[in-house]
């Protein structure tokens, strides 16, 4: 099962390299990471591609990465996900990094329940290396319910 991670960026030179390091340690294989750069004025995009030098792309690990011109967030995420070939999708944002194991435990989720259209996880919130809050969610017992409950909430 391909897991597509789709990261957005915007003028993080000084924080993507730990985003993309996250992903390249998961422990699940194989990935898809498409990085989409919206128009960075810093060098950003000098990091990725310098990033994308150092762990070379396998037969299960490939990247690509491309700048469009500036459109907001939820437009680079959309075009990230329009060169996406991945069974499942996630979406990582320049500023974040996953746990090693975050992809594998999703993918786990999936593959032991094929219904499953969309999975959601726990966020911890970090400020200056410290953890702060955590999303701790509550989810409704009827799956029919899961969509409307997490658009609302």
């Amino acid at each position: 099962m391909l897991i597509t991670i789709v990261v957005n960026c915007y003028n993080r030179a000084d924080m993507v390299r730990t985003a993309l390091d996250s992903i390249w340690n998961q422990t699940y294989r194989p990935i898809e990471l498409i990085i989409v750069d919206d128009e960075s004025k810093d060098n950003t995009m000098e990091v990725v591609e310098k990033w994308r030098s150092d762990p070379p792309d396998t037969n299960d690990f490939t990247s690509i990465a491309k700048t469009f011109p500036n459109g907001k967030p939820s437009l680079a995420r959309n075009r990230g996900l329009a060169l996406a070939h991945g069974d499942y999708i996630q979406f990582v944002d320049d500023d974040d990094w996953l746990y090693p194991n975050a992809v594998q435990a999703k993918a786990d989720y999936a593959k032991q329940h094929p219904d499953c259209q969309l999975i959601v996880n726990q966020l911890d919130y970090y400020r200056n290396g410290k953890a702060f809050a955590s999303s701790h969610l509550s989810l409704p017992d009827d799956p029919k319910d899961m969509v409307e409950h997490l658009l609302r909430n």
